[in-house]
């Protein structure tokens, strides 16, 4: 509540007042109030400021205690713009005193408004003179609605303006598809006027519906509208309309239709059908039907068409395209018998080096090479030689119209391979055999096993003629001099031995892995031996 009191002080209790002449009669928040935000007052931290608007006639107050950005004289109120979140506030005046520590009764937010009314007592004579304005405060219930008060513009809703009583004020408050509303008023010195001016609307919905099939595309005055039948349109401005369905192989004539105020106005469109059922078939069913360039089907097609001439094509690979013009009418059922399609033939003379090869075309067997093969489609084509020793031969060839293609193709021979029979087995090792090698001349084996041994093996009779002692672990693996007159042996306990291939005699121990051996060689000339070994080396061993 505002009101204007001129105070005239003629005298005063004391010459100074205690501080119980300040006190605040109420404090709240205004919701509605957008004027902290239309302000834009900014603290030091820059953000928004909250709005305190403290009613009172009186003026000479000072303020403290809290963050106080900026301070506006108004006719009977001040406005205060304080940081948010301060808690409390001090108001002093020269002749009435202080209000120290006054507790904010509620949390201080950023751009919001709140009301501060005061009451200030102690004052022995008053001189009041007549209120001459009051507050005017105007509601819309419509979002944005724009008021004018004595034709000026003040804002969108709700605004609040202060003016003089005892006069007429006019109003005038209007929003897009809202009728106007206007009229005058008066104001009292008693307390602010408050009007809610709830706007009618101008404008209405349109449902459409259509039949016998919905899912039909809407036009009002020639625009379309977003989704499809049924349709709910957005606001209309309350009118007459022009509108019409629009669907595929269906027509429709427009519908007027009047749109009024507040109401939602449904109408039915019906759908005239303007197609005819075809069926079309093809005597080659993997012949492909295609109408007006978009494709229907593989040898056979019924469905509805629209009414009117269209494009019929039959295509099929390494064929003519039939094409054809078709009409159709509505309510009739177009029907269509499509012949074989012309095959495109051309030439294929074909030979091979071996001749009487087997000839496959796409895996049809054609006959032997050389061959001239009149009546084959055109484009390309897999073909296949067979013939018993040769490889297989495949490859693509491309036959073309009206021509003759050559082609004259060299087989290879197959690999011959010996077919290896079980001749013996050599019986005499007590574990594992983990490595053999034949004798230069190919006249004994030798072997070695898990049992620590090497054995000479007769290679014509299998029998064991001799066994090689001196390996304390696995023996991986052995090998043969080049002139057959040595052998070596790899060994798990880390040495590799020599051993004389005719009497079987240790000539020599190598030694020098940190791990087992598990592979031996003599070089070409048999004045080397290389050792390879799981401690991840190779040795290389001979005369310097």
């Amino acid at each position: 509540m505002k009101k204007l009191l001129i105070l005239f002080f003629l005298t005063l209790i004391c010459g100074v007042a205690s501080s119980q002449n300040i006190s605040v009669s109420s404090f709240r928040c205004i919701e509605n109030d957008i004027t902290a935000r239309t302000e834009k007052v900014t603290d030091q931290n820059g953000e928004l400021c909250a709005l305190i608007i403290l009613n009172t006639p009186i003026q000479g107050f000072e303020f403290g205690g809290c963050s106080i950005e900026t301070t506006k004289q108004k006719t009977g109120e001040i406005w205060l713009f304080v940081s948010p979140g301060v808690k409390f506030i001090t108001i002093k005046h020269r002749d009435l005193g202080s209000l120290r520590n006054y507790p904010f009764p509620m949390s201080i937010k950023s751009g919001t408004t709140y009301e501060m009314v005061l009451k200030t007592a102690k004052i022995t004579q008053i001189v009041e003179e007549a209120v001459t304005e009051q507050y005017l405060i105007i509601k819309s219930n419509t979002e944005n609605a724009n008021i004018f008060i004595n034709n000026e513009f003040e804002g969108a809703s709700p605004v609040r303006k202060y003016l003089p009583i005892a006069k007429e004020h006019t109003y005038r408050v209007e929003a897009p598809l809202y009728h106007t509303e206007s009229g005058s008023v008066k104001l009292n010195s008693e307390d602010k006027t408050t009007l809610q001016i709830d706007l009618k609307p101008a404008f209405g919905y349109l449902k459409v519906n259509t039949t016998p099939e919905n899912g039909a595309k809407i036009s009002i005055n020639g625009e379309f509208q977003d989704g499809s039948t049924p349709l709910t349109s957005k606001k209309l401005k309350s009118g007459v309309y022009s509108v019409q369905a629009l669907k595929p192989m269906y027509k429709s004539a427009p519908v007027e239709v009047h749109v009024q105020d507040g109401k939602t106005t449904e109408v039915n469109i019906n759908l005239i059908p303007t197609f005819a059922q075809a069926e079309i078939t093809c005597q080659d069913q993997d012949a492909e039907i295609y109408i007006d360039g978009e494709k229907k089907a593989n040898g056979s097609f019924k469905g509805q068409l629209d009414e009117g001439t269209h494009q019929l094509e039959v295509r099929k690979q390494s064929h003519r395209t039939l094409k054809k013009t078709i009409n159709v009418l509505s309510g009739q059922t177009l029907r269509e018998n499509i012949e074989k399609l012309q095959a495109i033939n051309g030439k294929l003379n074909l030979d091979s080096n071996p001749f009487e090869a087997e000839i496959y075309i796409d895996a049809k067997h054609y006959g032997q090479t050389p061959m001239q093969i009149p009546n084959l489609l055109i484009g390309e084509h897999n073909l296949q030689l067979k013939k018993e020793g040769f490889k297989d031969f495949s490859t693509k060839i491309k036959i073309e119209e009206n021509k003759t293609a050559q082609y004259t193709f060299t087989l290879q021979e197959k690999p011959k391979f010996t077919e290896y029979k079980l001749l013996k087995t050599l019986i005499g090792h007590s574990s594992f055999v983990y490595s053999v090698s034949y004798s230069p001349d190919g006249t004994k084996i030798v072997s070695g096993s898990l049992d620590n041994t090497v054995k000479i093996w007769d290679a014509n009779t299998g029998q064991c003629l001799k066994t090689l002692e001196g390996h304390s672990e696995t023996v991986n693996s052995v090998a043969y001099s080049t002139d057959g007159t040595k052998i070596i042996s790899g060994s798990g306990d880390e040495t590799v031995k020599i051993w004389d291939a005719n009497t079987g005699e240790c000539l020599e121990t190598l030694e020098g892995h940190s791990k087992g051996v598990y592979s031996v060689a003599f070089s070409p000339d048999g004045k080397r031996i290389i050792s390879g070994s799981s401690d991840e080396t190779i040795k290389i061993w001979g005369e310097e």
